[in-house]
C-alpha cells in the first residue's frame, strides 16, 4: 500500500475514533434538589416505561441503582435518548412527576406521557407562565373522569388567558380555531419570540 494512502487512511480512523471517543464523553446526570449535580448511570426500567417516571441510578458501577425521586432530583438529563426530565407538580396530584419541557421562555411547555394499557401512552401537555403552577392545556384521546376534572372548553380558555397579554397571538389562535398539539406549541414559539 503506498505511504500517502496508508497515512490518510490511518489520519481518517483516528478521526472516526476521536469523534466516537468525544460522543462517549456526553453522560447522563441527576441535579439535587439541594443543587448538587450527579454525574451517573441512569437504567431504564426493563417492562414498563413510564416516560422519565421508575427510572434507577447510580454513580459508579460499583454502587447499587437508587430510584429517581421526583420528590429529591429536581431534573435528569438521560444521554441515551438526549432527553431531560423536570420534577414538576402536575394538577390534581400531590406528589411531583417527572416530565419533559418542551418549550422555555415566559411560558413554559410541558409533556406528560402516561403509561395506559400495553404499550399504549396518553400524551398530556401543560404550561406555566413565568414560573406560576402548571395548568392542563392540552390531552390526546377521550379521558371519561378525567383526574383534573376539566374539559377541552376550560383547557382552551387556560392557553387563551396565558396568551392574553400579547393580543395579536391571542386573536390569531382564538381566530385560527386550530387547537391541535403544533398549533399550541407554534403560538407558544411565538410568544416567546421564537
Amino acid at each position: 500500500m503506498k505511504p500517502v494512502l496508508l497515512n490518510t487512511l490511518l489520519c481518517l480512523g483516528a478521526m472516526l475514533f476521536s469523534v466516537n471517543v468525544a460522543a462517549q464523553e456526553i453522560q447522563s446526570y441527576a441535579v439535587t434538589n439541594r443543587g448538587d449535580t450527579l454525574k451517573c448511570i441512569i437504567k431504564k426500567p426493563l417492562l414498563f416505561d413510564d416516560f422519565g417516571n421508575g427510572y434507577k441510578y447510580r454513580l459508579t458501577k460499583k454502587d447499587a441503582y437508587k430510584s429517581l425521586s421526583a420528590d429529591s432530583i429536581k431534573v435528569y438529563y438521560l444521554a441515551d435518548d438526549s432527553a431531560t426530565y423536570y420534577s414538576e407538580l402536575l394538577p390534581g396530584n400531590k406528589k411531583p412527576r417527572f416530565v419533559t419541557r418542551l418549550e422555555h421562555g415566559k411560558i413554559d411547555l410541558y409533556q406528560d406521557k402516561a403509561q395506559s394499557s400495553g404499550r399504549n401512552s396518553l400524551n398530556t401537555w401543560y404550561a406555566s407562565k413565568n414560573g406560576s403552577a402548571l395548568l392542563e392545556i392540552k390531552k390526546e384521546g377521550i379521558s371519561i373522569g378525567g383526574n383534573s376534572g376539566n374539559s377541552r372548553d376550560d383547557r382552551k380558555k387556560a392557553l387563551n388567558d396565558l396568551l392574553a397579554d400579547t393580543p395579536a397571538i391571542a386573536a390569531n389562535f382564538i381566530q385560527n380555531n386550530d387547537f391541535s398539539f403544533k398549533a399550541i406549541r407554534e403560538a407558544i414559539q411565538r410568544y416567546n419570540g421564537k
